[in-house]
């Protein structure tokens, strides 16, 4: 009888950085567990990057939607060899430290790289929920070298391991993997971790099984029971059992150091786009604080663990010895001051030659300036700090435990010492004021010489399982609102971002603010992948430009490219080339603010392309915002006029209507959507409002069913 064989599977689209570090963990543990067993991990995410071009070439050439006006064209997605050059950036090491030349190589490759997962998005969604007879060849034509890949190692089980911005493409994999190998399939990871796993698994019925959260013990307890299928004591594993789902009970490791170190020996380490290798590590699992009020790790992991020192040194040996490699990121959800102390402690007292960064630091009152002499003495180079606010007040109401002053005090000596600092922080938590908002900008302001945000900082949402969700009056949000995230024609998967009302600023608002009130001499802090933050701290590069370098450099590389693209001489006979460019150029320039310069690229995008409803959307709200609402409410209805039913077009029209100063044919517009749609409940605010500025009486009529398409 032939040993078992699994195939554990990494798919796009993750960074092109990230090494598997949980697939190496399951592939480690099974060995010793059950060693007869043989494990393969597939990186798939690693394979899809170094041919990205042709794959994704390959699908827009059989693509069905590839005269859609909202499709980047390949000739402006690979123009040149400009993506080829920023990826290479990465590998050479001069290029590599001269911190302008990877600013702009990896804000190119960004761009690029979202768009085409957004693009591969939009095709592998709709391949996983229903046939599509026009779509499905692409879709097959793109996975079949991965699935060619599985097929090579004839598994007896596939596992894939999914975040977010993986599932589409998994459970696309995984619906192929089924119909043609005829094996099971599990899945696991992030995704099925803070998601409903058994709404997963019900609106995916090629899947055969799940596990969420911790992955150890529940695929070694499937494996060992595949044949007899007797899971009831398998932690963490949903199956189905008489045509029902079933969700065991959760189970993890309690002690850390008993796992075997990831086992590393099916990756390149040499192919992840990098001058040098950095690997993944990990001290601990779980959040030793578990009480900010809007993360929603607590339900993705369990308590709370950390392994010794000396384990974790011992595994930097170890690596140092097989591999070769000194330098290591650690991806925990975060380290204490206490545990940063005494890892550096054991590093130096073995005299280890490393570099290091974590991607989660609790900067307490803990943290002093004498630890962090420590931490880079022992190799510490970057740390992820949770920030999220300098005002007080919200620290205290998100109930973070940290201190404003504090907290810029050790981003001041990260500085100081050579270790880079990366300050997380985001805009619009519930009840920020406009007063708070600009009291954060005068104190970065005064700070500018060391405490920058990231990619200016992030907007604030919410999440299911965080505090704020479960106890909505704390923090004085009400009407939460859930809605679908993905649906298929056997189940629907709930969002965990549900919709909310609270006072003070939105997001969005709060940013721009923000941004207004530092002004253009406050300096921009271009992004990286974080196993390179490692990297550049060891050679002291950080990335802080001034704004006007980042406008001209950094800012939107694909509005740079359009602008440069030369359409042809003749439009009839590239009419969809140019339109597509021309939409893209609009999009990025209203991106920016630049409504009245985006509306030259967006009208000829919509003469060239007259029944495409996202170039009419578009034009529409830009003029809308450049002032011009009578235009704008003519091309809200032509795109209203030629698409399927859209809730939005419509709050678009009714928007043009009341800049147009007719608030009672907006107010007509959402009485009529607040009927259709009585769960929305942003519509009955809305009724309320142009109710009040009209005098009228905030009626609605009597609800009716919604109509399909929204």
């Amino acid at each position: 009888m032939r040993p078992m064989k699994l195939a554990l599977v990494h798919t796009p689209s993750v960074w092109v950085t990230s090494i598997p570090l949980g697939l190496a963990y399951l592939k480690a543990y099974l060995a010793r567990e059950q060693p007869e067993v043989r494990v393969r991990i597939l990186d798939l995410n690693n394979r899809f990057f170094r041919d990205a071009r042709g794959r994704l070439g390959g699908l827009c050439a059989r693509c069905p939607r590839q005269a859609d006006v909202t499709c980047v064209p390949p000739e402006l997605f690979f123009r040149g060899e400009a993506l080829a050059q920023a990826e290479q950036a990465f590998y050479d090491s001069a290029t590599f430290h001269d911190k302008e030349r990877y600013a702009e190589a990896f804000a190119l490759h960004n761009e690029h790289y979202s768009w085409a997962m957004r693009c591969l998005d939009t095709v592998l969604k709709p391949f996983v929920a229903r046939p599509d007879a026009r779509l499905d060849p692409a879709v097959r034509a793109l996975l079949r070298p991965d699935l060619d890949a599985i097929a090579a190692e004839a598994p007896d089980l596939v596992g894939f391991s999914a975040m977010t911005m993986q599932i589409s493409y998994s459970l696309a994999l995984a619906k192929l993997v089924k119909e043609e190998l005829g094996v099971p399939v599990v899945l696991g990871g992030h995704f099925v971790s803070v998601y409903d796993p058994a709404e997963v698994m019900r609106a995916n019925p090629f899947l055969d099984y799940i596990i969420y959260k911790e992955g150890e013990r529940g695929l070694a307890g499937l494996v060992k029971n595949l044949d007899t299928r007797t899971f009831a004591d398998v932690p963490n594993l949903v199956y189905r059992a008489e045509g029902q789902v079933v969700v065991n009970k959760e189970g993890w490791v309690n002690k850390l150091d008993e796992l075997p170190f990831p086992d590393l020996s099916d990756y390149d380490l040499s192919s992840y786009f990098s001058p040098t290798p950095v690997v993944p590590m990990l001290h601990s699992r779980g959040c030793h604080w578990g009480r900010c009020a809007f993360c929603e790790e607590k339900s993705a992991s369990a308590k709370y663990r950390a392994r010794t020192p000396k384990n974790v040194v011992d595994e930097m040996e170890a690596r140092q010895r097989d591999h070769g490699v000194k330098h290591f990121l650690f991806c925990d959800q975060t380290i204490t001051a206490t545990s940063l102390e005494r890892l550096a402690d054991e590093i130096l007292a073995r005299g280890l030659e490393v570099r290091y960064g974590f991607s989660g630091f609790y900067a307490s009152r803990q943290v002093t300036r004498e630890l962090l002499e420590k931490a880079h003495a022992s190799g510490c180079r970057w740390l992820y700090i949770g920030v999220e606010s300098l005002t007080q007040r919200l620290i205290a109401l998100m109930d973070k435990g940290t201190e404003s002053g504090h907290l810029l005090d050790v981003i001041r000596w990260c500085r100081e010492l050579g270790i880079l600092p990366f300050a997380s922080y985001f805009f619009g938590f519930p009840t920020q004021t406009a007063e708070e908002v600009k009291e954060e900008a005068r104190l970065a302001k005064e700070h500018a010489a060391y405490f920058t945000l990231p990619g200016d900082g992030g907007e604030f949402y919410l999440t299911r399982d965080s505090d704020i969700y479960r106890h909505p009056e704390k923090y004085s949000v009400d009407e939460l609102e859930t809605h679908v995230s993905f649906a298929t024609a056997t189940g629907t998967i709930t969002s965990i971002s549900p919709r909310y009302r609270a006072p003070g600023l939105s997001g969005a608002q709060a940013k721009k603010l923000f941004l207004e009130t530092v002004g253009d001499d406050y300096p921009y802090e271009a992004g990286a992948f974080w196993s390179h933050f490692v990297l550049l701290g060891d050679n002291n590069v950080d990335l802080v430009f001034p704004r006007a370098y980042y406008r001209s450099q950094l800012a939107r590389p694909l509005r740079r490219l359009a602008e440069g693209a030369s359409p042809a001489p003749d439009p009839h006979e590239r009419g969809p080339h140019v339109a597509k460019v021309s939409y893209h150029l609009g999009l990025a320039l209203a991106a920016e603010g630049l409504h009245a310069d985006a509306l030259p690229p967006l009208r000829r995008a919509a003469e060239l392309a007259p029944d495409s409803p996202a170039a009419l959307r578009a034009l529409a709200t830009s003029e809308l915002a450049a002032g011009e609402p009578d235009a704008a409410l003519r091309a809200a209805e032509r795109a209203l006029a030629c698409s399927e039913p859209d809730l939005g077009l419509e709050i678009l029209v009714a928007s043009c209507h009341e800049r147009r100063g007719d608030r009672k044919a907006a107010l007509e517009i959402y009485r009529q959507l607040a009927r259709r749609f009585p769960s929305k409940i942003a519509l009955f605010r809305q009724v309320g409002r142009l109710s009040r500025l009209v005098g009228d009486e905030p009626s609605v009529p009597s609800a009716e069913p919604a109509e399909p398409g929204y």
